[in-house]
C-alpha cells in the first residue's frame, strides 16, 4: 500500500461518513456529534449501496456502472450535508448557540478526575484496544469463508462483474440471490477500487483496522447511555468491554471473534456493529418511556437505515435486525401502555421484512 491510498482509505472509510452524518446533528458535545456523525453517515452510505446495488445486480449490469451511480449519489450526499450543517451553524451562531453543541468536559479534565482504579483501568482499556488494532494488521487472520467473501470481492474488482461466477471455482454460475442480495463484498470491492487499495489488503487490514476503534467507540457511546450521570463509571465499563471482546473465543462462531478476526465479513460487521447499535437505539427508546420524555425522530431514522445496513452484511440480518424491534414494540406496549413508539418501530422492520419475504417466495 501507497501513503495515496492510505489517505484514500481514511477519506473514504472516516472522513465521508462523518461528512455525510454531520447533516443529523446528533448528540450532545462535539465528540459525541462526530461520533454520531460517523454511524448515522456510514449507515446512511451502507443504505444507499444496498439499494443501488440490489437493482444493479438483479439487472445484471456492470461494476463500473454501479461505482459511477454510487460515486454520484456519495458526492451528491456529502455536498448536501455540508449546505445544511454551515446553514444550521449560521443560523445557531446568529442565535447565540454554540454551534457545536455542549461544551463537554475535555479528555484530560476528565481523566485527571478520576481515582487511581479508574485512570489504571482507563490506560488498560486504551492499551487493549490498541493492542488489538496493531495485531490486527500485523497478524492478519485467515478463515475459510474468505474463499467465498474475500474472492468475490477481488473477482467484483478486477473483472467488473459482479456474482457472475462461482468464487470457489471460477466458473459461470446462476445469480446467488442469498448472497448477491446482501452485497457486502462488494461494497468493499467499490472501497477497495475507489482507494486503489489491493482488495485482500482492504478486506484483511485497511477495513478491520479502521473498523474496530470506531466499534469501540460505538460501545463508549451505548455505555453512556446506560450509566446515564454516573460518567466517571466509564473507564471501568470500556475496560471490562475491551477485556471480555479480548477472551472471547470460547467457541468457533462467538460475536467477539468475528470482531477480532472476521470484521471483513458482513456478517462479522454485523454481529459486532449493526446489532449492538439497534439494541442501543432501542435502549433509548425505552428509557425515553421510562422517563416519559419523547423519544428523537432521528433514533426511529437511524433503526430504518440499520435494518437496511443489516440486510447489506448479510441475508441473516433480514431476521435479526427485525425481530428486536418488533419485540421491543410489543413489550414497551404493554409495560407503559402507550401506543406512540410503536408505529415507528415496526415501519424501521419495513427493509427486513420486504428481503426476507423475497428470500422466501421468491428464491
Amino acid at each position: 500500500m501507497t501513503v495515496f491510498s492510505v489517505l484514500l482509505s481514511i477519506l473514504w472509510l472516516i472522513l465521508i461518513p462523518a461528512a455525510v452524518g454531520s447533516a443529523f446533528d446528533f448528540g450532545r458535545g462535539i465528540r459525541e456529534k462526530i461520533a454520531w456523525s460517523w454511524l448515522f453517515g456510514q449507515l446512511f452510505l451502507w443504505s444507499a449501496f444496498q439499494a443501488i446495488a440490489v437493482f444493479e445486480v438483479s439487472k445484471g449490469n456492470s461494476f463500473s456502472e454501479l461505482k459511477m451511480i454510487y460515486f454520484v449519489l456519495v458526492m451528491v450526499s456529502v455536498g448536501i450535508s455540508a449546505v445544511i450543517t454551515v446553514t444550521r451553524s449560521v443560523i445557531k451562531k446568529k442565535k447565540g448557540e454554540n454551534v457545536f453543541g455542549e461544551k463537554g468536559e475535555s479528555i484530560r479534565t476528565f481523566f485527571g478526575s478520576l481515582d487511581t482504579l479508574r485512570k489504571a483501568l482507563f490506560i488498560a482499556g486504551c492499551a487493549i484496544i490498541l493492542t488489538e488494532t496493531v495485531l490486527l494488521a500485523v497478524l492478519s487472520y485467515a478463515d475459510g469463508d474468505d474463499s467465498y467473501y474475500v474472492a468475490e470481492t477481488t473477482m467484483t474488482a478486477v473483472s467488473d462483474k459482479m456474482y457472475f461466477a462461482l468464487p470457489y471455482t471460477g466458473r459461470g454460475a446462476p445469480l446467488d440471490i442469498r448472497h448477491s442480495f446482501a452485497p457486502f463484498p462488494t461494497w468493499l470491492a467499490f472501497i477497495s477500487v475507489i482507494t486503489r487499495t489491493v482488495p485482500v489488503s482492504m478486506a484483511h487490514v485497511v477495513f478491520p483496522v479502521i473498523s474496530l476503534p470506531i466499534t469501540y467507540v460505538l460501545y463508549a457511546l451505548f455505555g453512556k447511555e446506560i450509566l446515564e450521570e454516573k460518567s466517571k463509571e466509564l473507564p471501568v465499563y470500556m475496560f471490562f468491554t475491551a477485556l471480555l471482546i479480548l477472551f472471547g473465543f470460547y467457541s468457533y462462531m462467538t460475536p467477539e471473534k468475528f470482531l477480532l478476526t472476521r470484521l471483513r465479513q458482513g456478517k462479522a460487521t454485523l454481529a459486532s456493529l449493526v446489532i449492538p447499535m439497534i439494541m442501543m437505539c432501542l435502549y433509548m427508546v425505552l428509557k425515553n418511556l421510562r422517563d416519559n420524555k419523547k423519544t428523537d425522530f432521528r433514533v426511529y431514522i437511524l433503526l430504518f437505515m440499520l435494518n437496511i445496513a443489516g440486510c447489506m452484511c448479510s441475508s441473516l440480518g433480514a431476521v435479526l435486525c427485525a425481530v428486536p424491534p418488533v419485540l421491543c414494540a410489543v413489550f414497551s406496549w404493554i409495560a407503559y401502555k402507550r401506543f406512540r413508539q410503536v408505529p415507528f418501530l415496526l415501519l424501521s422492520c419495513a427493509p427486513c421484512a420486504f428481503m426476507a419475504a423475497f428470500l422466501k417466495f421468491m428464491v
